[in-house]
């Protein structure tokens, strides 16, 4: 992804930069189609629809699929040995059902990884609730520890690293980047002027206010959720209502389909 412009305000200062993503594009590879015999010879192709469906060759036998990575005209193409390597790598790591902790100095393993996109509750069955207040009291009274691990989401696929922290006596599981899928930080150059520096300092007061967290609200996912909330919702197998915005019908319409 090609770096966005951004500008960051604060105080008096206004800063022009650039931002891209900090994580590596993950590598995905593709069921592909290099030929077949008698058929037309062609570059490698995604194999579409059917998992067994080449555009050019048709139908093709599932002991001639290879793998590969890339796009359009430019691929990879893996051999048989290195697939079924990996096939029993991706098994090995896909093991991981049980999120087995480890606790590590919070300092390191958080300046090691960065926060991931996914962010989930925790709570007991009702045979363990008591487990649930001891283990949620031990992580919660160690703030100085990070209590980490491997955990597979869906059977079969890729562990992801993981952090279990409390937040109002509940466990709340962090998704975490792995330092090995982090690109490296861009080098930046700059010289700090000490007398503007402390002239911050001593104005920083002035910029600090209490957290308030309607001030940071998503006000556009609210609006979206109160206007589904007040749509017509429309029940079974009702033909689909074309209509323009300018259609001022269009409630109607729905209404005669068994809308509410």
């Amino acid at each position: 992804m090609a770096a966005r412009k951004m500008k960051i305000e604060f105080g008096l200062m206004n800063l022009a930069c650039r931002r891209e993503s900090a994580v590596e594009t993950q590598v995905e590879l593709k069921n592909l189609c290099v030929g077949q015999e008698g058929k037309d010879a062609h570059g490698p192709t995604p194999l579409k629809q059917d998992p067994s469906y080449c555009p050019t060759c048709g139908e093709v036998d599932k002991d001639l699929i290879v793998k590969g990575h890339g796009s359009g005209s430019s691929w990879t193409v893996l051999t048989a040995e290195q697939a079924a390597a990996l096939a029993e790598q991706k098994v090995e790591f896909g093991e991981h059902t049980s999120l087995k902790l480890v606790a590590h100095p919070a300092g390191e393993f958080l300046g090691a990884t960065e926060t991931g996109g996914a962010v989930y509750y925790v709570w007991p069955e009702p045979t363990d609730v008591d487990h649930y207040a001891l283990l949620t009291r031990l992580i919660g009274s160690h703030p100085e520890l990070a209590f980490t691990g491997l955990l597979s989401l869906s059977t079969g696929g890729r562990a992801k690293l993981w952090l279990l922290r409390v937040r109002d006596n509940v466990l709340v599981l962090e998704e975490r980047v792995r330092e090995q899928a982090k690109k490296p930080a861009p080098v930046v150059e700059g010289e700090v002027n000490e007398k503007l520096l402390a002239m911050m300092e001593g104005a920083l007061e002035a910029f600090t206010e209490p957290y308030d967290a309607e001030g940071y609200e998503d006000r556009y996912e609210t609006a979206v959720k109160a206007a589904v909330e007040a749509g017509v919702h429309v029940e079974g197998d009702a033909a689909t209502v074309v209509a323009k915005p300018s259609d001022e019908d269009l409630m109607a319409k729905l209404a005669a389909l068994g809308g509410k």
